[in-house]
């Protein structure tokens, strides 16, 4: 919270919401209520997509078929709490670097992460956004 709202601050707002929704999601990994996982992953994805477009990395955000079904194939991570610290590290090293390379990388952490731990498949982000 800060008393004056520029552009640099509405980005840290954004970044700090995406730890947020993320850490959320990340204690919610053995959850039952399966509904609200997804809830948690696609709000993280939303401060994503936010940041990206406040940065005009939209287009660094675009997967096609080919990377999703990449995604799909890879082995499951061991540690989740490993997996949360990496993306949560990236997310900080971009804020500060002002750099994209690390951003994509929890991007595509991220999005691994749901589809092969969670098991979250793509028709149901579709219809949480869809609500």
């Amino acid at each position: 919270p800060t008393k004056v709202l520029n552009p640099e601050e509405r980005v840290a707002g954004l970044y700090v919401g995406l730890n947020i929704y993320l850490a959320k999601m990340m204690e919610n990994v053995r959850n039952e209520n399966r509904k609200e996982l997804i809830e948690y992953f696609c709000e993280t994805m939303v401060y994503f997509i936010s940041i990206a477009n406040e940065k005009k990395w939209l287009y660094l955000l675009l997967l096609n078929e080919e990377q999703i079904s990449n995604f799909k194939s890879k082995w499951h991570s061991k540690s989740y709490n490993s997996v949360y610290l990496i993306i949560q590290q990236q997310i900080n090293k971009c804020y500060f670097s002002h750099q994209s390379t690390e951003f994509v990388h929890a991007w595509h952490m991220l999005i691994k992460f749901g589809l092969v731990e969670l098991g979250i498949n793509p028709e149901e982000i579709e219809d949480y956004f869809n609500q």
